[in-house]
């Protein structure tokens, strides 16, 4: 009986924070427009240009927008859900385990990892002289 008691305080260490070992908190992402060379920020920073891929944290949703000279610009979010792996940590890690990648971000993935931007052109009006 102390070996099977043993043995699960044991798995219980090692598996803590299952989802945080299996997906990790952050996820790559890539951002691509119609337009090539389009401006790039998420949550407000500057990024690159289209096309670019580049890690997002896990623990966040985030906002996407891209710009381009003489177009609308297209703003998306991406939003975090519960990592399937989070499961590993209520029949296996228990609490402790569900702490660890609450507080990691580790919990979560993002719904999407990749974004297609369109960008529609922008009308200018011309004065007509008379």
């Amino acid at each position: 009986m102390k070996k099977v008691i043993v043995l699960l305080i044991l798995v219980s260490i090692f598996l803590n924070g299952c989802a945080t070992i299996m997906t990790g908190t952050s996820q790559p992402v890539s951002i691509n427009s119609n337009v090539e060379g389009a401006k790039v920020y998420v949550d407000g920073f500057f990024k690159g240009e289209t096309p670019v891929s580049f890690d997002l944290s896990t623990k966040a949703h985030h906002t996407i927008k891209i710009e381009a000279e003489g177009y609308s610009p297209y703003v998306e979010t991406i939003r975090k859900k519960a990592s399937g792996w989070v499961w590993g940590n209520v029949f296996i890690g228990g609490l402790i385990g569900l702490g660890v990648d609450m507080i990691s971000g580790g919990l979560y993935v993002l719904e999407k990892d990749s974004v297609n931007g369109t960008l529609t052109q922008t009308k200018v009006d011309t004065l007509v002289k008379k």
